[in-house]
C-alpha cells in the first residue's frame, strides 16, 4: 500500500481496482464467511450508510491456507487415481472372466469332439465286428451248402 499526500489516506489496488482506505480502517479486513465465500470483505463506514467493499482473495495466501488447498488437491489426485485403480481392475477382471470362459468354451468344444469322435470309432468298430459275424455266418451256410451238396451227391450215385 502506497502512502498518498502524507495523510491517513492510504490506496489499495488488487486486480486492477483501486480503493481509497483511511489508514485506523486497515484492520477490519475479515476473513470469508460462508456467504462470501472466497471474497474478502471490507466495511467502510460513513457519516450516513456503512458500505460493504468486496474484493477477491490476495494471490499471497496464508501458509495453512496453501498447505489445506494442497492438501485437497492431493486428495483429489488420490480419489482420482482411485477411480482409475478401481477401473483399471474391473477391466482387468472382466478380460480375465473373458479369457477363462474362452478357455472354458474351447475345452468344452474339445471334450465334445473327443467324445463324438470316441462314439464314431464305436461305432465303426461295432459295424466291423456285425460285418465280419455276417460273412462268417454266410462261410458258415456256404460250408454247409457244400457239404450238403457232396453228401447228397455221394449218396445218390
Amino acid at each position: 500500500m502506497a502512502e498518498r499526500d502524507g495523510s491517513d489516506v492510504c490506496q489499495s489496488s488488487s486486480q486492477g481496482s483501486d480503493y481509497l482506505l483511511r489508514a485506523d480502517e486497515k484492520s477490519s479486513w475479515s476473513r470469508p464467511d460462508s456467504s462470501a465465500s472466497g471474497q474478502y470483505t471490507y466495511t467502510i463506514p460513513s457519516p450516513t450508510e456503512i458500505h460493504i467493499v468486496t474484493r477477491p482473495e490476495p494471490l499471497m495466501l496464508k501458509n495453512d491456507e496453501r498447505q489445506r488447498l494442497a492438501r485437497e488437491r492431493r486428495e483429489e489426485l488420490e480419489k482420482q487415481n482411485a477411480v482409475r485403480g478401481s477401473k483399471w481392475l474391473e477391466r482387468e477382471e472382466r478380460a480375465r472372466q473373458f479369457h477363462e470362459r474362452q478357455l472354458e468354451e474351447r475345452r468344452k468344444k474339445l471334450e465334445e469332439q473327443r467324445v463324438k469322435e470316441e462314439r464314431r470309432r464305436v461305432a465303426v468298430e461295432e459295424k466291423r465286428r456285425q460285418k465280419l459275424e455276417e460273412e462268417k455266418v454266410v462261410e458258415n451256410l456256404h460250408y454247409i451248402v457244400i457239404t450238403v451238396n457232396i453228401y447228397r451227391d455221394h449218396f445218390l450215385l
